[in-house]
């Protein structure tokens, strides 16, 4: 008498079975079934060549590192994220909302090749125990 497989019930037939053909084809049933199964699988998956476009459409693109720290009254002060910038959104609790896009300094912000430093000046950009948020463009 034969015992089945544990994944897809196919004839496992031992020594004295007689083999009848309705078996096997029951059996190929199954096995078109599970195999078809897989290929909607992995025809619904990215091949090699999709990942590649992918990736190549992200490169490039900009980042955005969203941060912030607390002024310590100490200025000029390096705010280090470790990339050079190419925008710069600074928001304080005391003089509003600043931008740069460029290199050199805007209204005593500056960016660096590790991200950027607040001067000294009238606009208070580190003032002690104040909170200071920023968004970064890489």
């Amino acid at each position: 008498m034969a015992t089945y497989t544990a994944n897809y019930q196919l004839h496992q037939w031992v020594a004295e079975d007689q083999f009848r053909r309705t078996d096997f084809n029951t059996d190929f049933q199954k096995i078109d079934a599970a195999l078809a199964g897989l290929k909607t699988l992995v025809d619904g998956k990215a091949g090699t060549a999709a990942l590649e476009a992918v990736r190549a459409l992200a490169e490039g693109r900009t980042r955005a590192i969203l941060g912030g720290y607390v002024g310590d009254g100490n200025s000029p002060r390096e705010i280090n994220v470790g990339a050079v910038p190419e925008g710069v959104f600074l928001i304080t609790p005391t003089a509003g909302y600043f931008s740069l896009f460029t290199g050199g300094t805007v209204n005593q912000l500056t960016v660096t090749s590790t991200g950027f430093r607040v001067e000294p000046g009238d606009l208070l950009l580190n003032g002690g125990g104040l909170y200071y948020t920023y968004l970064i463009l890489i």
